[in-house]
């Protein structure tokens, strides 16, 4: 009986390691992935490998406003690899010595990634320490004027692909992947009128069957 008890509590034990929620997931981002922006930013996106589409509820790292870039550096702060001639290696910190511009995507025409091969490195120690890369990304604001900056190359570009056939498709896309996205119109999200036209559409199930409602018909006792 005591051998048949420690075998239940074994099979307990490993049902319960394999299914439970020991909170390794990333809660906040679960909940980023389905929170709706106030505000839908929709436009065009043509990606590096050629794909051109229209996509809706564009975001950066889940941001519309105040996206932090930093400006170009001058040649003086960074130094080109004689063997990575595609590496950059800046001798300042961007955040301590570089001017920072928050840009909100309401404000923005397009944005560019020029030269996506391109990586800007800084690192507090040469092989040590903590590394951090960004890439050169060009904004052009709705007035028409044009500023290079540089971003992290961590930054994700999230959207919602548009399709008329499966409905709208979840899109991550590293900024390296971006060749251009083109913002063409944003909309105030109204949440609560898009829930009150959903209940008002949704059907309502019926919850007892037709002879509940109706009142019943009295039988009639043939008399003896």
């Amino acid at each position: 009986m005591t051998k048949q008890k420690t075998v239940l509590l074994a099979l307990a034990s490993i049902f319960f390691l394999v299914n439970g929620d020991w909170g390794n997931k990333d809660v906040s981002e679960e909940k980023g992935r389905w929170q709706r922006q106030p505000i839908n930013v929709s436009g065009q996106l043509t990606t590096l490998s050629g794909d051109t589409y229209p996509v809706e509820n564009i975001s950066l790292n889940r941001q519309i406003k105040q996206i932090k870039l930093f400006a170009l550096p001058s040649a003086k702060l960074f130094s080109v690899s004689t063997d990575k001639p595609s590496v950059r290696t800046l001798s300042k910190e961007p955040a301590k010595y570089l001017d920072t511009t928050n840009i909100d995507l309401v404000e923005v025409k397009k944005l560019e990634t020029p030269y996506p091969d391109v990586t800007w490195i800084y690192e507090e120690e040469p092989g040590k320490g903590r590394k951090l890369e960004f890439m050169q990304i060009d904004i052009t604001l709705v007035d028409g004027s044009k500023t290079s900056y540089l971003a992290s190359s961590r930054m994700m570009l999230y959207c919602d692909r548009k399709t008329y056939a499966a409905g709208p498709q979840e899109k991550d896309v590293p900024l390296a992947a971006i060749k251009d996205l083109s913002i063409t119109g944003y909309a105030k999200r109204d949440d609560n009128k898009t829930e009150e036209a959903t209940a008002k559409a949704a059907p309502i199930a019926a919850t007892c069957p037709p002879c509940e409602t109706e009142p019943a018909t009295p039988k009639t006792v043939p008399a003896k």
